[in-house]
């Protein structure tokens, strides 16, 4: 009597496991189909990131003119109903910052050409641009290098020298202004420097040129400077060398001064 009991005990207890089990299987197929079905529904209405092209800005081109850096900037609509209202581009690391309301999608930004931009051929320039597509209020923002060439040369193209009288022909280039002081040490020998024709200490300038390229046909009689003059004239079949340096100011945002060498070999015939 107890043994059948006991069966009877066991029996019903795998019944309800049995009863359990397939409750619980039903709920995971049932978890399934609902995750599935939330999968392909959701996957009808999100909209994946490659298929969204918005609008975008870029630093199409930099250049120097008339003391300025110009920076040009792009703004790419990819066909949205966008309108610019305002904004700021910035080179980075200069301190330098302008505030812009673009008038259309590709515009110049001028800024000062700094003394930090001298020594630098590539530029950083940041900005975000405030805008409206449709009545909302959209910001792009955006980061481009940009590459500048800062030149500034003082050449001597030719000499010579008669009677005293020493004549300078100099090529001057600045995307700046640029003022002229004086020319130091001044040493004109011949070829293989085995002797002076003449020496000056100091001749006075007083040059204030504009941006751009400039020639400059200088005279100058070595008998009114501190000169030790050997020679009165070159002599003709002889090669002859010239060095000197130039004293100047150039007038970044602040002016800075600077020395330009200047050498030149001639062969009088």
């Amino acid at each position: 009597m107890s043994l059948i009991l006991n069966l009877n005990s066991t029996k019903l207890k795998i019944q309800l496991m049995n009863k359990d089990v397939k409750i619980f299987v039903v709920i995971v197929i049932m978890l399934l189909l609902i995750s599935i079905i939330g999968t392909y529904e959701a996957s009808k209405v999100i909209v994946k990131p490659g298929n969204i092209n918005p609008p975008y800005a870029k630093v199409t081109n930099a250049w120097i003119v008339n003391g300025k850096v110009i920076i040009q900037v792009k703004v790419v609509n990819n066909g949205y109903n966008l309108s610019l209202t305002g904004g700021y581009v910035e080179i980075l690391n200069t301190g330098q910052k302008e505030n812009v309301t673009p008038s259309n999608y590709l515009f110049n930004v001028s800024f000062p050409l700094s003394y930090v931009l001298a020594s630098i051929s590539q530029i950083t320039v940041d900005g975000v641009l405030k805008g409206n597509i449709d009545g909302s209020t959209v910001y792009i923002t955006f980061s481009s290098p940009a590459s500048i060439m800062i030149v500034n040369s003082i050449k001597l193209l030719n000499f010579s020298y008669s009677n005293y009288t020493l004549y300078l022909y100099l090529k001057v280039f600045s995307p700046l202004n640029i003022s002229l002081h004086e020319i130091q040490d001044i040493s004109l020998v011949n070829y293989n420097l085995s002797r002076f024709v003449a020496t000056v200490s100091l001749i006075p300038l007083n040059y204030s040129l504009s941006p751009g390229v400039h020639y400059l046909n200088l005279t100058f009689n070595l008998r009114n400077y501190t000169s030790n003059i050997y020679f009165s004239s070159l002599s003709k079949g002889y090669t002859y060398y010239l060095e000197g340096y130039v004293l100047s100011t150039i007038y970044y945002s602040p002016p800075q001064n600077y020395t330009f060498i200047i050498r030149c070999i001639e062969t009088f015939s």
